[in-house]
């Protein structure tokens, strides 16, 4: 329900990052998208315009390595045997991932 939940978020004074969304922190640029859309991601990927890339859907957690991105699955909460969120040590760039019980 994309609209109810942009309608929630305005209600709430939230951002609402629509298909994908970016920022930069401490000189990285980070980017995130769901993931289900296959194109975006790898556009996004393919752009070299960012050090990490989250996405999820797959809710299988992992990462790869393409070009200068780094690109990160954190897991999921739901729909999986190992649930997992995925923490970022952005000064190191060092990324581990958590068992959620």
């Amino acid at each position: 329900d994309k609209s109810g939940l942009a309608r929630a978020m305005d209600a709430i004074g939230a951002t609402n990052h629509k298909r994908y969304g970016h920022l930069e922190r401490l000189g990285v640029t980070l980017g995130w998208v769901h993931g289900d859309d296959g194109d975006l991601l790898n556009d996004l990927i393919a752009s070299n315009a960012y050090d990490f890339i989250f996405h999820g859907h797959t809710h299988v957690a992992g990462e790869r390595q393409s070009g200068r991105t780094r690109v990160l699955n954190p897991g999921a909460f739901t729909r999986v045997s190992r649930k997992s969120v995925l923490v970022l040590d952005l000064p190191a760039g060092e990324a581990q991932w958590l068992a959620i019980q």
